[in-house]
């Protein structure tokens, strides 16, 4: 997708009264940064016309857990 497309759909799911967007993995590379802050400035903070409640919805990017969290998750699952 591209960078208005993705804020097209982030502008919809807002509409929609979706709290929380996951907005995409900024570190893909630069367009994708572009994109996430885009959305997150135009629908998080500006907010959107239409949207059934006064309050945006929270914009947050895709991550990838740190080592450290993937050990701590891994050593849970396997005490259960």
């Amino acid at each position: 997708m591209t960078s208005s497309e993705k804020l097209e759909v982030a502008k919809t799911l807002s509409r929609l009264g979706v709290d929380v967007i996951e907005a995409g993995f900024a570190a893909a590379s630069p367009d994708d940064l572009r994109a996430v802050k885009t959305i997150a400035e135009a629908v998080g903070v500006t907010g959107v016309e239409g949207r059934p409640v006064p309050e945006p919805p929270t914009i947050s990017p895709i991550s990838v857990p740190s080592a450290a969290a993937s050990e701590e998750a891994r050593a849970v699952n396997s005490s259960s």
